[in-house]
């Protein structure tokens, strides 16, 4: 796999270096053709015609050279990439300077030249002008071309939508909002100094490095950061460094992981050499974009801006509506990272907006946050002060309405302004829905609309929240639209107001047609009365929008929302949208974009962007990228669950390369991943649909490099290696559409090894799940790394380690992570940010082992080869208790599910507990052989696993120690033990190099589990359990998907040959007593005993695919017994020689069976008949060419014999199979002798029938 990937690397650089010797080519032959022009004028002096004779010599020498580069094969160049760009960048430095030097040559001769004729002169003066600026217009191309080189390979995610000119945004009205308007132009204006920002002592640090402005939903915060932000671009010099503005209707744009990219990206923009500086980060780091808030703004922007700080000038970043961004962490992520380099931005200002939600109040409290940072709270500006500039607004806008109408100019009067002005509490969203309102083309007159406003405002008259009075606006808008509906109407409206309320990215009204499967227009006549809630756009390419948030959170709460008609259910709506996606999904088909080659590289495909435009219109790449999402929040009604099962059965592979081309292929991975994790949970998802979403998940994973850099491989070489028995391959291999027969030598299922994390300098010594099972910490030698948990991508490092980590702990919460290090040290990060809190002393040496109590408060418990075991408080970071009585080396300490009691592995060889309430021992549970390497606690508290260095896992009884089961199989110390969530299996890493996964019940082995190449000193569960993470000695985490492996189940009879039916519910073996034993595999109880088995060697067990019918080879026999019985129903014999194998159709009670006699006898199994016998001329058919005679094949063969048939089956059909069954790398024709003989007997007749 690692060589795909190399090979992948090598292409993409390929074919960028083609592109730019292309570019090279092009000005080179500009500039040769203007310097031939002046040469055959006949004109030029002898002396400025060498100059111009030395630069085309060089001119040509380059092109030519680049000529020959161009023009060699593809593999050719892959295999020279490094060598051709750095020939690359050097022609450029040598065409630079030729250029230079032509140039001052030039110049230097004009100006010592004397000619005797003027017209000589003014000719050559003219000349070397144009020259000049041809020269110098052809070297800043090359400048640029240099620098598109560096920037292409830094190329920065971004939100573009996000920036403050990209959506119709108004700003504040003259003569509104001077008050705070100047205290902003004042602080952005007003210097501050580098060393003041230290300095957390002072309540107030004037001037302040970040500006906070907060207010309530509608107090208009957006039109005071868009007022500002324009400001500060139309400042000379431009001061506005970067914007971000937050909307919750726009995935870009509420990217918690986009605002620090996009914001180093506009900064890069507005300082070049910043730009440079981030383009190396990138190259260093391509996923940073998905990496922790804190990691990104400490790469993309405070250490970039420690290189040009001297160059950059002063400058401000708007970061508006915080509050809208997606952020799940109880302390806003952007304000904690902050928090942590605020001193390290300078010079740069933020200015931030949001309402007051406590995430955000919390991470202003932060004291770095709170000493640098200048608030202004709007919903606190006294009334009267807001209602004037209110008034003042409504005064300027009702005035365009009266001259858009026509209208008196005695209109309004200044009692329904005041009137109006008063009813808006506050709030200018209320003042701006009402203009909207009263303006509304739809009704076309202004003073009944006013009217209606005014008289309705003794309803709010008295109420105590401002929300009540913009709640009553919005029902009386709606009211007013929409005052009796019909069913149909009623269920129209909600299906385009609820939808656009939902959708995770705006549509245009064309495009939202399309998803919802309405007719053209439609959407736009729903619309046609809501103007003054929902911004509708004239034209078909622009997008629907609503004119404020708190319009999607009144219709979405019954309490403010008291019309039930017009309340919003989110789950039933992204149920709607979720079935809309999947519909229109049928859409998808093999290359969509038409592009007919499936080598050409995404990046290499002409004009991409347009065949997208035209192939995949808004709706299908709004449904490509957001069904999972809204599949995840929806109900699975039968209509979903069909729409899903069709999607998955037809449409997957199509829809992966779909993404490829959109770039949403990483989006599309953690969208199955939440689908699956989701529909484990216990939902009525059919198992193909589950297993189909699942070989999907592992197929992007696993070739994702492939598939993300050329989409139409997923069906050639992704498909070609997938493994040959997976459900996925078997549906889709039509897709394949290969030229020649293949032979797969992939193993038949997917590697339970799905991931594979490299450390690349340092062993890993401890790895763990965060809570929710979306990352896993890791600490190693040198590091603790965050990593992505779905794809494996680096998030987050933690610093401040001295001496190598040995142990990591995430919080229950999921917001803190301990460390336990070699230095004595045990210390605390935050695990969003990654900022360094706590560093606990009091050990004498190395920790082992940290764990967090399960409780809300931040205990955590360090056992140290001091011998001891230290309690500590996190929050006030204090030292509780020392837990004494181990006589070595504590080596693993873990508190219970509960948080009741603490358990304690040692090397002086004994368990013991402890009363984690009371901070007391309780008892010595169990002494051990030798070393007590890792302990841990079953969720339920009643088992206890101990992984020692007698290489055995150690399970007992919690309580008293008692039924002990000793887990021998480890050929190695056990480092690491831990149990699955359910408490039913316990995992077991060992310096055997192998994970293992044992059934806590019965002792028995379930799994083993052997990539690793070193020891493997730490393994961890998933909170949902379906994966192990394990790292190694051999600096890799590796993450194991054992959600097939769940349901298994040992039983201690032991068999010597054993079939399963083909659901998988039945279990059929032969003991090592000869019987013939039947068991239900979910229970493991014991069925029947069949009687009446052939005589003879057993050599073969199977069902028929129905299940019906189980069948026993033994000799020259076949026993057969039906449903629920014991005995026989026949016995089938006709064989002269040992029947090998057997072959069974899967539309009837049919089945085939091979011999060494050279004979094929087909047999009805139900009746227990002989049908007919076909002879191999030859030799014995062997079971490798008899292997694929199934499904289709032996349906196809008892057509024809039956009759149902005429066609005689074809004999290229299972030798393309045949030929994948064959182990190893190469075919001979012996080894396909049989399967030719075999299959190509119905068309070549060497098979003779027998009656």
């Amino acid at each position: 796999m690692s060589g795909l990937l190399l090979v992948v690397d090598v292409v993409q650089r390929t074919g960028q270096t083609t592109e730019d010797v292309e570019k090279l080519t092009t000005h080179i032959q500009n500039l040769t053709r203007v310097l031939s022009e002046a040469l055959e004028r006949g004109t030029v002096p002898h002396l400025a015609g060498d100059r111009i004779d030395r630069l085309t010599s060089t001119l040509r020498r380059v092109s030519d050279d680049a000529g020959k580069l161009g023009s060699r094969g593809f593999i050719a160049r892959a295999l020279t990439t490094d060598q051709d760009e750095r020939w690359l960048q050097g022609q450029i430095q040598a065409l630079s300077w030729s250029i230079e030097s032509f140039t001052v040559e030039k110049i230097e001769t004009v100006m010592n030249m004397e000619f005797l004729l003027d017209d000589h002169v003014r000719f050559v003066q003219d000349s070397a002008h144009a020259t000049h600026n041809i020269v110098k217009a052809t070297h800043l191309a090359i400048q640029e071309l240099s620098y598109n080189m560096e920037a292409r390979e830094g190329c920065l995610p971004h939100a573009a939508q996000a920036s403050f000119n990209c959506k119709d945004r108004e700003s504040c009205s003259d003569s509104t909002r001077e008050s705070i308007l100047r205290d902003i132009s004042e602080w952005v204006h007003c210097d501050y100094q580098e060393d003041s920002l230290t300095d957390t002592s002072a309540t107030d640090v004037p001037p302040s490095q970040i500006f906070w402005l907060n207010g309530s939903a509608g107090t208009g915060k957006t039109t005071i950061a868009y007022t500002v932000a324009k400001e500060c671009w139309n400042t000379v010099p431009r001061v506005l460094g970067a914007s971000f503005f937050c909307s919750r209707d726009d995935d870009e744009c509420s990217n918690l992981r986009l605002i620090f990219p996009t914001i180093s990206h506009q900064l890069g923009i507005f300082n070049p050499a910043f730009g440079v500086a981030v383009s190396g980060v990138i190259k260093a780091n391509p996923d940073i974009v998905y990496a922790g808030a804190q990691y990104q703004l400490d790469e993309l922007i405070v250490k970039p801006l420690a290189l040009v700080r001297d160059t950059f000038a002063r400058s401000i970043v708007i970061l508006d509506a915080l509050d809208e961004c997606r952020d799940t962490g109880t302390i806003s992520t952007v304000l904690a990272a902050l928090s942590h380099h605020v001193a390290d931005l300078f010079p740069l200002k933020i200015f931030i907006t949001s309402r007051p939600e406590t995430q955000i109040t919390m991470g202003f409290a932060d004291p770095m946050l709170r000493s640098n940072t200048q608030r202004f709270v709007l919903h606190q500006v006294e009334l009267p002060v807001v209602q004037a500039d209110i008034h003042t607004y409504l005064s300027s806008r009702l005035a365009e309405t009266r001259t858009l109408y026509s209208i008196s100019e005695y209109w309004p009067s200044p009692e329904y302004l005041r009137a109006l002005a008063q009813l808006s509490s506050g709030l200018f969203i209320f003042a701006s829905t009402s203009v909207k309102f009263i303006e509304d083309p739809f009704y076309s007159n202004p003073r009944e609309q006013l009217a209606l406003l005014i008289r309705n405002a003794g309803r709010v008259v008295g109420r105590s929240s401002p929300s009540d009075c913009l709640d009553q606006l919005y029902k009386q808008i709606l009211t007013l639209a929409y005052p009796e509906l019909s069913y149909q109407q009623l269920r129209v409206l909600k299906t385009v107001l609820g939808s656009i309320l939902h959708l995770r990215d705006p549509l245009s009204t064309v495009a939202l047609d399309n998803l919802l499967g309405l007719s053209p227009g439609r959407v736009k006549e729903t619309l046609l009365r809501l103007h003054s809630l929902v911004i509708v756009p004239d034209s078909d390419d622009q997008s629907i929008r609503l004119l404020h948030p708190s319009f999607f959170d009144f219709l979405t709460q019954p309490t403010r929302c008291s019309i039930p008609r017009f309340t919003m259910k989110c789950k039933e709506q992204n149920t709607l949208i979720a079935l809309s996606c999947l519909r229109g999904m049928n859409q998808l088909t093999r290359d969509i974009c038409r592009i007919g080659q499936p080598t050409l590289l995404n990046t290499a495909i002409p004009d991409l962007s347009v065949r997208i435009a035209v192939y995949v219109p808004p709706h299908l790449k709004y449904a490509c990228r957001h069904w999972g999402s809204h599949l995840s929040s929806a109900l699975l009604t039968d209509m979903v669950l069909s729409a899903l099962d069709q999607f998955c059965a037809e449409h997957l592979l199509h829809w992966i390369e779909a993404c490829s081309l959109l770039g949403e292929l990483r989006g599309a991975l953690h969208s199955i991943g939440d689908l699956c994790q989701k529909f484990r949970a216990g939902t009525q998802v059919s198992n193909d649909t589950m297993t189909l979403l699942s070989d999907a998940q592992h197929l992007i994973r696993e070739f994702f490099p492939i598939i993300s850099t050329t989409a139409l491989q997923v069906y050639h070489s992704v498909l070609l290696f997938a493994p040959d028995h997976t459900l996925l391959l078997k549906k889709y291999q039509h897709e394949m559409d290969l030229p020649i027969q293949t032979y797969n030598a992939v193993d038949g299922r997917w590697s339970l090894c799905d991931i594979v994390i490299d450390g690349l300098t340092a062993p890993f010594q401890s790895v763990c799940f965060s809570p929710d099972g979306s990352s896993i910490l890791s600490g190693s030698e040198d590091h603790v790394h965050l990593w992505d948990a779905m794809t494996g991508a680096f998030l987050q490092a933690f610093t401040g380690l001295s001496l190598p980590v040995t142990s990591v702990a995430f919080s229950p919460d999921g917001t803190r992570i301990a460390a336990g290090s070699q230095d004595a040290h045990v210390l605390m990060w935050d695990a969003r940010t990654g900022g360094h809190l706590w560093t606990f002393e009091g050990h004498s040496q190395s920790v082992e082992s940290v764990s967090f109590h399960p409780g809300k408060r931040l205990i955590i418990a360090s056992g140290s080869r001091d011998n001891t075991i230290r309690v500590w408080d996190a929050q006030p970071c204090i030292h509780l208790r020392t837990l004494l009585g181990h006589s070595g080396p504590v080596l693993s300490v873990a508190f219970s599910a509960d948080g009741t009691w603490l358990a304690s592995g040692s090397a002086d060889q004994t368990l013991r507990l402890w009363d984690a309430m009371k901070l007391i021992p309780l008892r010595i549970i169990r002494r051990y052989p030798e070393f007590v390497m890792s302990v841990a606690i079953s969720s339920d508290g009643k088992h206890i696993a101990a992984g020692c260095s007698d290489q055995t896992v150690w399970i007992c009884d919690a309580s008293n120690g008692d039924n002990m089961k000793a887990l021998k199989g480890h050929g190695g110390r056990v480092t690491s033990v831990a149990f699955s969530p359910d408490g039913k299996q316990v995992a077991s890493g060992s310096m055997d190099h192998t994970i293992r996964l044992w059934d806590v019940n019965t002792g028995a082995q379930l799994l083993a589990l052997e990539k690793h190449t070193e020891w493997v000193m730490s393994v961890a569960f998933s909170a949902d359990g379906t994966r192990i993470a394990s790292g190694s000695e051999d600096r890799t985490i590796r993450l194991w998907d054992i959600s097939s492996s769940a349901g298994l189940r040992s039983f201690t009879v032991r068999a010597s040959r054993v079939a399963f039916s083909a659901d998988g519910a039945t279990l059929a073996l032969l003991s090592k007593d000869n019987k013939l034993v039947i068991m239900d595999v979910s229970s493991g109880t014991h069925l029947r005993t069949l009687r009446g088995r052939p005589e003879g060697l057993i050599t073969y067990l199977g069902f028929n695919p129905n299940g019906r019918h189980f069948v026993a080879v033994a000799s020259r026999s076949i026993g057969v017994w039906g449903p629920d019985s014991i005995e026989p129903s026949h016995t089938l014999r006709g064989h002269a020689g040992w029947v090998v194998v057997v072959a069974f159709s899967s539309t009837g009670p049919h089945m085939a069976s091979g011999s060494e006699d050279k004979s094929v006898m087909l047999w009805d199994i139900e009746a227990g008949t002989h049908l007919r016998t076909f002879m191999c001329h030859s030799e014995a058919v062997t079971r490798r060419a008899f292997k694929d005679l199934s499904d289709d094949k032996v349906n196809t063969l008892f057509e024809y014999i039956n009759g149902g048939n005429k066609r005689e089956p074809d004999a290229r059909f299972s030798i393309k199979h045949a030929l994948k069954d064959v182990a190893g790398s190469s075919l001979t024709s012996a080894a396909l002798e049989g399967v030719e003989k075999l299959f190509s007997a119905f068309a070549e007749r060497s098979l003779n029938e027998v009656d």
